[in-house]
């Protein structure tokens, strides 16, 4: 992997930006769905690929995502793409910080959704 040059917030960012715009696009395009859900199939999808893209940096000892990066994705939407990530890549699950910071992020979205009244049915 090409180093990044200490600028791994930017690289990241615009790299989980292109995988979501991407997954956003050809969802749209070709599923039919609507916006909303367009956009949170595809955070997710860009979450769980950073979280795999992670794990694969992690084993090679090679520069890493940020966690902020992560939990932006997360806050975004993306919170159940980082979870299933945990879980299929068995990453950080031993960072208790990352997962109780992770765990109050989703405790906000379903705040919201609870707030905002929005059916799950």
């Amino acid at each position: 992997m090409r180093e990044v040059n200490g600028r791994p917030y930017l690289f990241y960012g615009l790299l989980s930006c292109g995988i979501n715009f991407l997954t956003a696009y050809l969802l749209w395009a070709y599923a039919n769905t609507s916006l909303v859900v367009t956009e949170l199939l595809a955070i997710n999808v860009a979450a769980f690929v950073c979280m795999g893209l992670d794990k694969s940096l992690a084993r090679s000892h090679a520069m890493r995502i940020p966690e902020t990066i992560l939990y932006l994705l997360a806050l975004l939407g993306g919170s159940m793409g980082i979870l299933v990530g945990i879980h299929i890549f068995k990453h950080k699950t031993r960072k208790a910080t990352f997962q109780f910071v992770l765990l109050m992020v989703v405790a906000i979205q379903l705040a919201f959704v609870r707030i905002v009244g929005i059916e799950m049915r």
